[in-house]
């Protein structure tokens, strides 16, 4: 049983959550090899555990690893977090992407439900209002105009959520204010086949006037008001803040799975984008202003989906540099692993992980 790390004595910690393995905080596992180890976060050093401890714990790693949600993923290596704070670090082919279902539907779960508790309580609380106030004599529709109202601060809280003022770096030079709903739009395919048209009001760069919010910019006579087109990160960084806000009343599960269904008809997150652009008309030609492709009339499979997929892109670009680390440390402990294992056991044992080895990539 690994107890501390063989390169530097560091004791390692205990986990609650991989019985046959309750040492070690970050676990890589290679199921169609037998590899297992215990990452050392002091040094980073992987340490290979005894080869008859090995089999059950891989299972068990597999199978913690398939029900958590996955952070990230290259070709070779997948990341996830365990709900004790326990990281496993699985080698091999990227699981399914059924799991996103199980991801995303408890995140747009909550909020679902929270708004639907928002909505219920604003309810009781304007009936509350109301019945209190007919027992004093006054009229029901008195009170109509304060329901009204309570809806309208709704709406613009919603609307406003993708006006607010955030500069955007405008391609033609200087920063501009979005002051409108984007648009999606197709682009070059050096451009990644998508971006986005945000219309702005923005100052010219000699007025050195204050004002107060994009109102006050959009009805100065030194400004410029139009649109701006954002492609590659910049359409990238300003998508990834609008979906959020897009889908802040979340979604039951058949529009999770709806939206799940979309990203693999598109073949994946990275690609979903200028697939949405490709077939714009698919999507709004159902609207009331046909083919506009403002994000907000979207039908809500489709903000899902774009919300899903920014949220991965931004997972990606977080942890490349992790990742790519952790394939290096891999590769070199891989190497280790072999030459201990080939050392350890008798030629015949060898070759049936071989032949067994041969089965499971048959099987895949």
């Amino acid at each position: 049983m690994l107890t501390s790390c063989a390169w530097c004595a560091t004791p390692f910690p205990a986990n609650d959550s991989i019985e046959e393995m309750p040492v070690g905080r970050r676990l890589a596992f290679d199921a169609s090899k037998g590899r297992l180890w215990a990452v050392c976060r002091r040094c980073e050093r992987w340490n290979l555990a005894p080869i008859e401890q090995r089999w059950e714990a891989i299972e068990s790693c597999e199978r913690a690893f398939r029900e958590t949600r996955l952070r990230a993923s290259t070709d070779q290596v997948g990341l996830a977090k365990l709900r004790d704070g326990t990281e496993l670090v699985r080698i091999g082919r990227p699981i399914p992407r059924e799991f996103a279902a199980w991801r995303y539907g408890d995140q747009f779960g909550r909020r679902r439900a929270k708004v639907i508790a928002l909505g219920v309580g604003g309810v009781a609380a304007v009936g509350a209002l109301a019945a209190g106030a007919v027992a004093l004599g006054a009229s029901v529709t008195a009170f109509l105009p304060v329901i009204h109202v309570a809806n309208l601060v709704n709406v613009l809280r919603t609307s406003s959520a993708l006006t607010r003022e955030r500069p955007l770096e405008d391609p033609a030079g200087g920063r501009v204010l979005p002051i409108g709903n984007p648009r999606l739009v197709s682009a070059s395919d050096e451009d990644g086949g998508w971006g986005l048209e945000v219309p702005y009001t923005s100052r010219l760069t000699d007025d050195d006037k204050p004002s107060e919010g994009w109102w006050a910019r959009g009805m100065n006579k030194s400004v410029a008001i139009g649109t701006v087109r954002l492609v590659g990160p910049s359409a990238r960084d300003h998508l990834s803040r609008c979906v959020p806000r897009l889908n802040r009343a979340g979604a039951p599960t058949p529009r999770i799975r709806g939206a799940i269904d979309l990203i693999g008809e598109a073949g994946g997150t990275e690609g979903l984008p200028s697939f949405l652009a490709r077939h714009r008309a698919r999507f709004t030609a159902q609207q009331t202003f046909g083919d506009s492709g403002d994000l907000t009339a979207l039908p809500s499979e489709v903000k899902l989906a774009l919300e899903m997929a920014a949220h991965e892109e931004t997972e990606r670009a977080l942890l490349a540099g992790e990742l790519a680390a952790l394939e290096a440390q891999w590769r070199g402990a891989e190497e280790e692993a072999a030459i201990s294992d080939d050392l350890l056991l008798p030629p015949q044992v060898l070759t049936k992980l071989d032949s067994l080895r041969r089965a499971v990539e048959r099987s895949r």
